[in-house]
């Protein structure tokens, strides 16, 4: 039975839609929470397009996913596409003081009828647009993919993903090209693997009702009996240039979706290449138990402003800086994040301002150094050192930090702080070799 204080750590990042979890830096956006685990195929519709858990997110929402090994900042990166505006900066207190007020976010928001993706340098909330497109990003959901020299990335919007070359980026942001969905399936990640090929991946659902039997290709697949939602998984990859210039399949495996132990697009060789073959895990911000004193400090602080709070939650300190805190609850042998957070202005607590989160939803809540990002659509980021807000996105926009890019060739799989050195995804002219069932 796990410890309280067990408990407390594992903010955990789920990849099923029914939890929006608490991470790190180097984790994406989750999912907007549900009542259960939903199939891509629910997913896709609710949101007009195919959409992945990000993301994050996102540059996930504006930028990655979870962490994962040698996500570490480069100071090679940094110098590469500096040009165009988008080079890694200093991650915080990597200039030996505690709680560095240098921090780079990535910001995805509606101005306008556009959806505008913008770099933001703390301190000082200088902004920077690095692409502009006239697409739909109102739900909180957008997020962005880097290729390892900075040069190249995708937008991906409610609906669509553009291709932007940040080397042209001017003051409206570099030059955009949307690109076609790949199909079948819908759109579950997108990346660039070592050599800079961008890969998709995508979920077939559309299997025979009884049976489950899915076809693809004049081939069958027949589900094995179990849980979750029978599926195909399939890869592409895109081909810039040549007349054959547009998504190409690669790779088909037999899988499933919707439940706990779903093996999703993991199925793929082809995810690794791209940082999507690693199962949903919990990888939660440096949190501590929080004294009886402080706890009932913080109840007094919330109990006047109407806040419902769940019976089995408990307060974690998020920050050392500050400090600062957040409000858990208990699920499935986690812990989550709510939308009750709050700051320390000199001696005093007090409530995150602008938030109107209860104690019994779930919310995403980032932090890096002594910022933190709460939720999205819209997005806030608070400032834990001097207890205030940093900025907040406009309605519908969301918010996460630059991402540390691992050293070499690799990419992010979304620009949602994240991911270790990409593996390489295999000759682009490889063909994939469907393994059908009788019939």
């Amino acid at each position: 039975m796990p410890t309280r204080r067990q408990l407390l750590r594992l903010c955990a990042l789920s990849l099923c839609a029914f939890a929006v979890a608490c991470h790190r830096k180097s984790e994406s956006l989750p999912a907007a929470p549900a009542a259960a685990p939903v199939s891509v195929a629910a997913r896709a519709a609710a949101s007009a397009r195919a959409a992945p858990d990000a993301g994050g997110a996102a540059v996930a929402p504006a930028i990655a996913r979870d962490a994962r090994p040698g996500a570490d900042a480069s100071t090679d990166a940094a110098d590469a596409g500096s040009d165009a505006g988008v080079a890694q900066t200093a991650d915080a207190g990597e200039d030996g003081v505690a709680g560095s007020a240098r921090a780079s976010f990535s910001v995805i928001e509606p101005v306008g009828a556009k959806c505008q993706w913008t770099r933001i340098e703390m301190p000082g909330a200088a902004r920077r647009v690095l692409a502009s497109v006239n697409d739909a990003c109102t739900d909180g959901t957008g997020s962005a993919v880097l290729r390892a020299d900075q040069q190249r990335a995708v937008l991906r919007t409610t609906a669509h993903l553009w291709l932007v070359d940040l080397a042209s980026a001017g003051p409206e942001g570099g030059h955009v090209e949307r690109l076609p969905d790949p199909s079948p399936g819908a759109l579950t990640d997108v990346g660039f693997d070592a050599k800079g090929t961008l890969i998709a991946l995508t979920m077939q659902e559309d299997g025979d009702e009884g049976t489950g039997v899915l076809h693809y290709a004049g081939h069958d697949y027949t589900p094995p009996p179990g849980d979750g939602v029978p599926a195909l998984a399939h890869a592409f990859v895109f081909n810039e240039s040549g007349p054959s210039r547009g998504w190409a399949h690669r790779e088909v495996k037999l899988t499933d979706d919707a439940w706990d132990l779903a093996q999703g697009v993991r199925a793929l060789k082809m995810a690794a290449a791209i940082g999507a073959d690693e199962p949903p895990r919990g990888n939660a911000p440096e949190s501590e138990e929080v004294d009886d004193a402080t706890t009932a400090a913080l109840a007094r602080l919330f109990d006047g402003t109407g806040a419902k709070k769940s019976d089995d939650g408990a307060w974690a300190q998020l920050t050392a800086v500050g400090p600062s805190y957040v409000y858990t609850i208990a699920a499935e042998g986690m812990s989550y994040c709510t939308g009750l957070v709050a700051l320390t202005q000199g001696d005093k607590l007090v409530a995150a301002p602008g938030l109107s989160g209860s104690g019994n939803s779930n919310e995403s809540v980032v932090t890096d150094g002594r910022y933190i990002v709460v939720g999205k659509s819209p997005a806030s980021v608070f400032d834990a050192d001097s207890g205030t807000l940093a900025f907040k996105t406009a309605e519908g926009g969301a918010a996460t930090f630059w991402p540390a890019l691992p050293k070499g060739p690799g990419s992010k799989r979304e620009l949602a702080p994240d991911a270790g050195p990409s593996a390489d995804a295999g000759p682009a002219s490889s063909a994939a070799t469907p393994t059908p069932t009788p019939k």
